[in-house]
C-alpha cells in the first residue's frame, strides 16, 4: 500500500501542469489571446471552497437560484435554499437589463463576477455572484 502511495506521488509530481500543458489556466471556459481567462467554469464547491481564488473574476457556475425579496441566491442544492442554509450559496445581483424570468426555482447556469467578501443583503451567504449578464435554466 505504501509502495502504491509512493508511485502516485511521484506521478503527479512528473505530470506537467494542465496550465503550463496547454497555456490556459485550469477551469477557463473563456480563454483570451494573451493567455488569461475571460471566464472561468466552476463548480458551487469550488466557490465555497475556494473564495478567493476565483475573488474578481468572471465566472460561469451551475447551481439552484431562487429569487426572493432580499434573498437573491444561487445554491449547491435545492434542500440549501429551502432549509435557509445560506452559507451553502452566494448571492446573486442581476446586471441592469437582465431578468431573471424564466430561471426562478430552478437548477440554471449563471455568469457574473464572482466577489468573495460580498455576502449579499444581512451578511448571510458565501459570497456574491454580481452583474450576472446570464441566467439558463437547465433542462
Amino acid at each position: 500500500m505504501l509502495m502504491r502511495v509512493a508511485l502516485l506521488g511521484l506521478l503527479g509530481a512528473l505530470a506537467p501542469r494542465a496550465e503550463a500543458q496547454w497555456g490556459v489556466p485550469v477551469n477557463c471556459d473563456v480563454p483570451e489571446h494573451n493567455g488569461e481567462c475571460a471566464v472561468y467554469g466552476v463548480s458551487m464547491l469550488q466557490l465555497l471552497a475556494n473564495p478567493d481564488k476565483f475573488d474578481g473574476s468572471r465566472v460561469r457556475v451551475v447551481g439552484y437560484i431562487h429569487f426572493e425579496a432580499d434573498h437573491d441566491a444561487i445554491y449547491l442544492h435545492r434542500e440549501d435554499e429551502e432549509q435557509h442554509l445560506f452559507k451553502n450559496g452566494s448571492w446573486v445581483s442581476l446586471a441592469p437589463g437582465v431578468s431573471f424570468e424564466g430561471c426562478q426555482d430552478a437548477y440554471v447556469m449563471i455568469e457574473g463576477v464572482y466577489r468573495a467578501r460580498n455576502e449579499g443583503r444581512m451578511s448571510r451567504w458565501s459570497g456574491a455572484v454580481t452583474h450576472v449578464t446570464r441566467c439558463q435554466k437547465l433542462p
